[in-house]
């Protein structure tokens, strides 16, 4: 009989108190806004990370697309310029090499059959022939804007 009315007791005890105390939901607030910050600066360092990331692939991408664009335009004749186009020729046979834009592509092809995408993310790029050299200038989607020069064999 006792071990009921102890329980009993314990029971109303508890269910008396409804609430929690004014410094126990000024803790859990302050829980609360500290994970909620921290989830913020997260979020911020790893798109701060992303963006810098983004440019780095970039940049190692154009380096490795103009170094392949330059020994192609060294070794072979430059046969057409045109703003989203350049076509070479081989030496000594009728094939053809061509760098075009395609969607956010530029592609690689050999006789216009088949491709190798050789810069991804791009938003607009412009071939120009100039005196100097082959003016190549490519915007990426990400408002990147990179140009390079690479100058022509004098025939």
């Amino acid at each position: 009989m006792e071990a009921r009315y102890f329980l009993l007791k314990c029971f109303t005890r508890i269910r008396n108190q409804e609430g929690f105390t004014l410094v126990e939901s000024l803790l859990a607030l302050f829980i609360s806004t500290s994970v909620l910050m921290l989830v913020g600066a997260t979020f911020r360092v790893l798109l701060k990370t992303e963006e810098y990331l983004g440019k780095s692939k970039n940049n190692i991408e154009w380096h490795i697309f103009l170094n392949q664009t330059e020994h192609d335009v060294l070794n072979k004749k430059l046969k057409n310029v045109y703003p989203y186009e350049i076509i070479l020729e081989e030496a000594g046979s009728l094939d053809t090499i061509t760098y075009a834009q395609h969607g956010s592509k530029i592609r690689w092809q050999r006789n216009r059959t088949g491709y190798v995408p050789v810069l991804n993310r791009v938003k607009q790029v412009k071939f120009q022939n100039q005196p100097t050299g082959l003016l190549i200038d490519v915007t990426f989607t990400n408002e990147q804007n990179l140009k390079g020069l690479i100058p022509l064999a004098k025939e």
